[in-house]
């Protein structure tokens, strides 16, 4: 007789990781960008006017909760929840101007991958992508 070993849980719940969702890949934005764009051109009716209205952000909130089932909507995963979840965490300073000081940067690196894009016709473009991470990175300590 053989016996059936049953494999434990625990290596799926390990695999799951805890605490913060890690920060956004500069690689991702452009279609994030296209995914949030792409909603509100086609809920633009329902959630406009109302979006255009809205003061606080339980306002907005209000409004977007209009749209059924936004929840399992693509633009609404992940970092852009805290746009319908129902109780949105405070922001401290400290986390505004880091964000402020993140933002510098990468507008500093585009504004240096231009420039040595249109020096070099092209050739550096890969080294500012890959700078890019590492400028991020360098903020967000």
């Amino acid at each position: 007789m053989k016996k059936n070993k049953k494999k434990s849980r625990k290596g799926k719940q390990s695999e799951a990781k805890l605490g913060r969702p890690e920060e956004l890949k500069i690689e991702d934005l452009p279609k994030r960008f296209r995914e949030m764009k792409s909603f509100l051109e086609n809920y633009w009716g329902r959630v406009g006017l109302g979006l255009r209205k809205a003061r606080q952000p339980e306002d907005v909130r209000a409004v977007l909760t209009l749209v059924q089932g936004i929840e399992w909507m693509t633009p609404f995963k992940g970092h852009a929840i805290c746009l319908i979840a129902p109780h949105a965490g405070e922001v401290t300073a400290n986390e505004i101007r880091a964000t402020r000081r993140k933002h510098k940067a990468a507008e500093a690196l585009e504004q240096r991958c231009w420039t040595e894009y249109h020096e070099s016709e092209g050739s550096t473009v890969n080294d500012c992508v890959s700078a890019s991470d590492l400028a991020i990175r360098r903020c967000s300590r």
